[in-house]
């Protein structure tokens, strides 16, 4: 068999299979366009009521640069042994929430790196599509 030949079967997931694989995770990377050209940072996030959240730094790129802006969250697994995986992309546009509007449940979303992250920031999704690729031969 020739290893650079993929085996594995790719299919689309449907929009109610990603908002579940989307329940379920912790980190996904944040893109987005600024001035200089597209860019693309890591951030722990929480889906609730529909919208993707994430906290962050008062003064980062992130508040600056994408209130009110449409964003791309990207979220994935995979498993190298078995050259399996998914793969999920919400569009949609990034608000600043004042902490006063913030959902109860989110004041307890752990972000990892250290530093004050007191800056919620909502995503409101325009859509969703997600890919599943079901594993392939490694031999």
């Amino acid at each position: 068999m020739d290893s650079t030949r993929g085996g594995g079967r790719l299919a689309e997931l449907r929009p109610y299979d990603c908002w579940a694989l989307l329940a379920g995770v912790q980190v996904g990377r944040v893109a987005w366009c600024r001035p200089e050209g597209p860019s693309v940072v890591p951030v722990n996030l929480a889906l609730v009521s529909g919208a993707l959240w994430f906290r962050t730094t008062l003064g980062s790129a992130l508040v600056r640069e994408c209130r009110g802006q449409r964003v791309a969250i990207e979220v994935d697994q995979v498993d190298i042994p078995t050259r399996s995986g998914w793969s999920v992309v919400v569009h949609g546009v990034a608000q600043v929430i004042e902490d006063d509007d913030v959902p109860e449940s989110l004041h307890v979303l752990e972000v990892w790196p250290a530093g004050d992250r007191t800056a919620y920031v909502k995503v409101e999704p325009v859509d969703v599509s997600g890919r599943r690729l079901q594993g392939a031969p490694t031999g």
